[in-house]
C-alpha cells in the first residue's frame, strides 16, 4: 500500500536527481496523482535508478518518507519488497543492413 507522505514539501528530500524531476514528482504527490508504475529511461550512470529506488521507498514507507526501519522499508532496502521491481538494463543490438 502507498502510503502519502505527511508533507509534499519535504517528500523526496535528499533523493538524488535533478531538482526538476523531484519537483515533478513532488507536485504528482500533493495532489494525488502518482500512477501505478513509472519507467525510467537515460544514458548510463545518470542516477536513473537511484532516483527511482528512493521514489519507492519514499512511496511505500509506512511514515511517509525512508526511515529504514519500517517492515516496508527493511523489505525494500534488502530487495524483498513485494511491489517493487526493478527490470535490468535493457539493451537493443541491431544488425547492420547489408
Amino acid at each position: 500500500m502507498i502510503s502519502p507522505a505527511s508533507n509534499s514539501e519535504t517528500f523526496l528530500t535528499g533523493a538524488p536527481g535533478p531538482d526538476i524531476v523531484r519537483e515533478y514528482f513532488r507536485r504528482c504527490q500533493a495532489r494525488g496523482r502518482l500512477s501505478h508504475a513509472y519507467l525510467f529511461s537515460g544514458p548510463p550512470s545518470s542516477g536513473k535508478g537511484e532516483f527511482a529506488r528512493a521514489l519507492a521507498r519514499a512511496l511505500f514507507c509506512e511514515g511517509g518518507q525512508p526511515c529504514e526501519v519500517c517492515p516496508s522499508c527493511l523489505a525494500a532496502e534488502h530487495d524483498n519488497h513485494g511491489s517493487i521491481h526493478e527490470l535490468g538494463t535493457c539493451l537493443l543490438y541491431t544488425s547492420p543492413s547489408p
